[in-house]
């Protein structure tokens, strides 16, 4: 029988696994193997600036992980150069999400700039959004990565913009592939069993099995899984109710648009002169 663990991927889970510490070990290894540096280049040192739940409605009630990193490679120290990561997680869908992960992204890029500074020492800016559902279904990929290129010759106009999607539902589909760093932390976000942690284990992957010897740590606090299964319920509830508004706009949206057609045609036969009863009978009344 499968044995239930805490979900990695849980923005309350993920916060306190990565970030409450103040240890950045685990966070350096979840973002040396999802950010694809370049072949040698080493994570020299990452710096928490930001990592709260912030609301995310007017009322206060939604609340969404904030994870701003500050990162440095051994080639970025030796340049005194820093990037800028921003973290998110969203396990529902949202039709409106490519558009929030942008404007985030541009708060943060834009935000970096201080006063007197020259727009050539704006720093590379990434959004990481980690996704608990498929954003591109047409995809098989699972990681897709978004720079801004020119229409025609494909140029890459600067490299300080980067949107990244990772969506974890698809790795439910394929076949697992341990030798492969990125995939190995992302099923560790994904997994929903300690059977799944056991297999990850196999890797010897020495940051991944603190991780996961941290997370079987947490998921014996009853207290915590407690929190948890809240957390996840209001997540869950939220999505429903946004959805049943959706279909209740949809549905009130038809019925607007046929109240506004059947008042057009009205106008339009009486002013064909038809008398009352010839109108009742055209309407079918």
């Amino acid at each position: 029988m499968a044995r239930d663990i805490l979900k990695a991927k849980l923005d309350i889970i993920f916060k306190k696994l990565f970030t409450d510490d103040g240890d950045n070990e685990l966070l350096i290894g979840l973002l040396d193997a999802i950010l694809d540096l370049p072949q040698g280049e080493k994570i020299a040192e990452v710096q928490v600036t930001k990592n709260e739940l912030m609301p995310d409605t007017p009322d206060g009630k939604v609340s969404r992980l904030d994870l701003n990193v500050k990162l440095q490679s051994e080639n970025d120290k030796a340049e005194n150069k820093y990037r800028l990561i921003n973290v998110e997680i969203q396990l529902n869908q949202r039709s409106d999400y490519a558009d929030r992960a942008l404007f985030y992204w541009s708060r943060l890029f834009s935000g970096s700039l201080k006063s007197g500074d020259a727009y050539s020492e704006l720093p590379v800016t990434i959004s990481l959004n980690i996704l608990g559902y498929s954003m591109f279904p047409d995809r098989e990929k699972y990681h897709s990565v978004y720079v801004p290129k020119e229409e025609k010759c494909n140029d890459v106009l600067t490299d300080k913009f980067s949107l990244q999607f990772f969506e974890l539902e698809k790795l439910n589909h394929r076949k697992t592939n341990l030798q492969s760093k990125k995939e190995r932390w992302l099923r560790f976000l994904n997994a929903e069993t300690e059977e799944e942690l056991d297999m990850l284990e196999t890797a010897q992957d020495k940051t991944l099995d603190k991780a996961i010897t941290k997370l079987k740590y947490f998921s014996k606090d009853e207290q915590l899984r407690f929190d948890a299964i809240s957390r996840e319920k209001f997540i869950n509830d939220q999505a429903s109710l946004e959805r049943s508004a959706k279909i209740a706009g949809r549905a009130e949206g038809r019925a607007e648009g046929e109240r506004r057609k059947e008042a057009e045609i009205l106008a339009n036969l009486k002013a064909m002169g038809l008398s009352e009863e010839q109108i009742k009978q055209a309407l079918g009344k």
